[in-house]
């Protein structure tokens, strides 16, 4: 392949540079196929890259399932209004149509259809009169739902769930929709803050990924904005950002988060305990402990709907008996409340073998010392403030029990 390219380079008096990981694992693929797809896009490189320009290869892991191959050259780049075009069969940029390079403008197509049946995905970075980047993703190994296309076919989008992605890293967005689309989502990428809440109401997506870091608006706005909102305030949210502040973004409205850098089952992971497969019939039996009737209502309202099965005790007394009488799946604890409090049961709890194992998610509105939280740590499985608490946090929490992480 180099040998191929490196003549042409030459003749342009062009700086090739190949930049490979070491230590790279063996890579399941079709060799010509994926030959053919770094020929095509090294020698659009060439091309559209003046005398004296660079182009660069390079190869490494996006994580350990999944290999990145970039081509970047510092030619005239391509217009955003083409962006979208580019990888349409027989469709290419404005200033090639316009007579600079001759071609019917398939090798892109080629290329998109060739990586795609290895499971992968191709996207392009570009600032017009600077240079391109075009990169793809492909399984380390076989694909597990390799889907190829015949020339003229359309991908039915309308039987997947769509996801609304919102990262200014152009890279990032990309393996974060490759990686959605292997779970059955097809994103939409958005790059910047502006305009969300309009490309929300348009599009009505499934799920909403969301980086807080974003240049032109604050992320935590964006939350508040969408969750204000009568008509976006029960999409899930998924925030997916540098920064660790997972307890402000559940508080605020947030679905659940993950902290970057994400690997493809992390995302698989989230998905999948946020939106479990139900079984038909099989419920979780849920009981509430708290004498405040208005926090059983609202808990109750929180988890309505048919997977849960809810229960309800005043204190930790009749708490006690009827997580005695009918263990549940889960228990959702008040620590303060007359009689015996929350505290009393946990003790209760773990002094009988029939109750000692069934997980307890304290709710409290007061602020627990050192030594009750240290207590609270080793007997319970979370520890929710009532302030804080939302539909989102709370189903989020009890969908990890149920996954068992």
């Amino acid at each position: 392949m180099q040998r191929t390219i490196a003549p042409l380079a030459e003749k342009k008096s062009q700086t090739l540079t190949v930049d490979v990981a070491d230590a790279l694992p063996r890579l399941v693929a079709d060799p010509v196929r994926l030959k053919q797809v770094l020929i095509n896009l090294l020698s659009n490189a060439n091309k559209f890259t003046p005398e004296g320009g660079s182009i660069t290869l390079s190869c490494r892991l996006a994580d350990q399932d999944t290999m990145l191959f970039s081509v970047t050259d510092t030619g005239i780049g391509i217009k955003a209004e083409d962006q979208t075009i580019i990888f349409e069969e027989f469709r290419q940029s404005s200033d090639v149509s316009a007579g600079e390079i001759e071609g019917t403008g398939l090798g892109l197509a080629i290329s998109k259809r060739l990586i795609e049946m290895h499971g992968g995905s191709i996207w392009i970075e570009s600032e017009y009169g600077t240079g391109s980047t075009f990169s793809f993703l492909i399984p380390i190994g076989v694909p597990e739902k390799p889907e190829p296309e015949m020339f003229g076919e359309t991908t039915e989008r309308s039987k997947s769930k769509t996801a609304f992605v919102v990262d200014d890293d152009h890279q990032f967005s990309s393996i974060l929709a490759h990686y959605l689309r292997q779970e059955g989502y097809a994103p939409i990428q958005h790059y910047t803050g502006a305009d969300v809440i309009e490309c929300v109401l348009e599009l009505r997506p499934d799920i909403i990924t969301l980086d807080i870091l974003l240049p032109d608006q604050d992320g935590w706005e964006i939350i508040r904005n969408l969750r204000s909102n009568p008509q976006t305030k029960n999409i899930p949210i998924l925030v997916i950002s540098a920064i660790q502040e997972g307890e402000l973004a559940l508080s605020l409205g947030a679905t659940d988060y993950l902290v970057k850098p994400v690997r493809r089952k992390d995302v698989r992971n989230l998905l999948r305990r946020l939106f479990p497969p139900e079984a038909e019939g099989q419920k979780v039996k849920v009981l509430i402990v708290d004498d405040d009737k208005d926090i059983s209502i609202l808990l109750k309202e929180m988890l309505a709907g048919d997977h849960y099965e809810m229960l309800t005790a005043r204190d930790g007394q009749e708490g006690f008996n009827i997580a005695h009488r009918e263990p549940p799946d889960i228990i959702l604890l008040d620590l303060m409340m007359p009689g015996k409090s929350g505290f009393d049961m946990i003790k209760r709890l773990q002094a009988e073998d029939k109750t000692a194992k069934i997980p307890v998610i304290v709710l409290t509105a007061i602020d627990v010392t050192p030594e009750q939280r240290q207590f609270l740590e080793k007997t319970t499985v979370g520890i929710m403030r009532k302030t804080r608490l939302t539909p989102q946090s709370l189903l989020a929490e009890l969908r990890r029990l149920e996954q068992g992480n």
